[in-house]
């Protein structure tokens, strides 16, 4: 990580690092537990070493987190109160979507909502300086409101929260940042193009791309490859200072390790 903060990054941005079944879904937005790290990446303590040696090196990270959906392997699969329920009486994925690989949680569930807050909590006391918000727009905006004073009351009111919504954004008290999925701004020919939407607290942040554009033209991963020395170099021209983990869909042999 010495790399990347001497490249002039400030924030580094992890998708989910829970833990996922690979029979159902690759996508670590499927998770099978919310208080554990995924083996492919390390243990619990290498997650807490590595986090050490970010804030030491001046990085903050902030942790993508799906609290609107679940693997249907979740463990939470002996509480069917905390799930949602279509007309056939099956549990579904959320609504509108298509997605085939998680289904929906019940936020309407008291006891899921103390579940949630105890979530932020476990991974703020890991030592992450804040959250993206996955599908924000699918959950109460209420209920985010909780969750993000929930998570201030814990550490203090200097943590990112992060969502892809613009209504969300604008309507949930404590939201610091909005990162859209189609306006991300992006490096061509070490040139920054196109756009980052507004922030209400600027912390020189750079989205180079998203979560799910790994077949989008212009990603990353299309750009870059595994050269990401040349990624660094380039990225440490612009006034960004933010680094994508991981592709979404990504294999074993291209995934990140608190290890390395």
């Amino acid at each position: 990580m010495k790399a990347v903060a001497d490249a002039g990054f400030d924030v580094v941005f992890l998708m989910p690092v829970m833990p996922i079944d690979r029979n159902l879904s690759p996508s670590p937005y499927a998770v099978t537990r919310y208080g554990e790290v995924n083996s492919e990446l390390g243990s619990l303590q290498d997650l807490q070493h590595w986090l050490k040696e970010c804030h030491q090196l001046g990085l903050q990270v902030v942790l993508d987190i799906p609290l609107n959906h679940t693997s249907p392997a979740h463990e939470w699969g002996g509480r069917p109160d905390f799930y949602r329920f279509d007309a056939l009486g099956k549990m579904h994925a959320p609504a509108g979507t298509g997605w085939k690989d998680v289904i929906q949680l019940n936020h309407d569930c008291p006891e899921l909502q103390s579940e949630l807050i105890v979530v932020l909590r476990f991974w703020l006391r890991m030592g992450f300086d804040g959250f993206r918000y996955d599908a924000a727009a699918c959950m109460p905006k209420q209920l985010l409101q909780a969750l993000i004073a929930s998570a201030n009351a814990e550490v203090g009111e200097s943590l990112h929260h992060w969502c892809d919504d613009l209504e969300f954004f604008s309507e949930v008290d404590g939201m610091t940042a909005f990162l859209d999925h189609g306006s991300t701004r992006r490096l061509q020919d070490g040139e920054a193009v196109g756009i980052v939407l507004e922030q209400r607290h600027h912390a020189g942040i750079i989205y180079l791309t998203n979560h799910d554009s790994l077949h989008q033209k212009g990603s990353a991963w299309k750009q870059w490859g595994t050269r990401y020395s040349v990624m660094l170099d380039e990225l440490s021209l612009s006034e960004g200072h933010l680094m994508l983990s991981f592709c979404e869909w990504r294999q074993p042999s291209a995934t990140y390790s608190f290890l390395d």
